[in-house]
């Protein structure tokens, strides 16, 4: 069984004084789809937050997916994607490319999130925006490719 985690960026989570129903909504999609979800944090909006959480979970064997959701828009706080981008080895484009095409069926504005997806220790790691809908949409997105994805990464 593939083992992930997920990383929610949020502020207002982080702090208590908002749920975290993205979060709550990957977890669910993941165990359905035959993930385990071992690990879920919440963490606010700080680059070396979201760097050091990036490093200590790609340097975990046991995973084999890594999602974060949050801090991928083009707001001032926004830094998810370039701290994504300066820790993998390898970009995936095209699993981006997907999710913000799928998102766009409903929303336009889905091709304002810089999502990054990549690869660090063979461990995939996907960037979703913070939005339930989104995560939704994102997940649908890629569902199908991820155990084909995983199994070419852990080869």
């Amino acid at each position: 069984m593939n083992k992930a985690a997920i990383i929610t960026i949020n502020d207002a989570c982080a702090l208590g004084q908002k749920e975290d129903t993205s979060g709550n909504l990957l977890i669910n999609l993941l165990n359905n789809t035959g993930f385990e979800v071992i690990s879920k944090i919440i963490i606010s909006s700080d680059t070396e937050q979201i760097e050091k959480h990036l490093n200590i979970y790609s340097a975990n064997e046991n995973l084999s997916l890594i999602i974060t959701i949050g801090g991928t828009g083009i707001g001032n706080k926004d830094y998810t994607p370039e701290i994504t981008k300066k820790i993998i080895e390898k970009e995936v484009p095209g699993i981006s490319e997907l999710i913000r095409l799928k998102m766009a069926e409903d929303d336009a504005n889905a091709f304002l999130t810089r999502i990054i997806a990549g690869i660090k220790n063979k461990i995939l790691i996907i960037n979703f925006p913070g939005r339930i809908k989104a995560v939704e949409k994102a997940f649908e997105a890629i569902k199908d490719i991820l155990p084909n994805a995983i199994s070419q990464i852990k080869a």
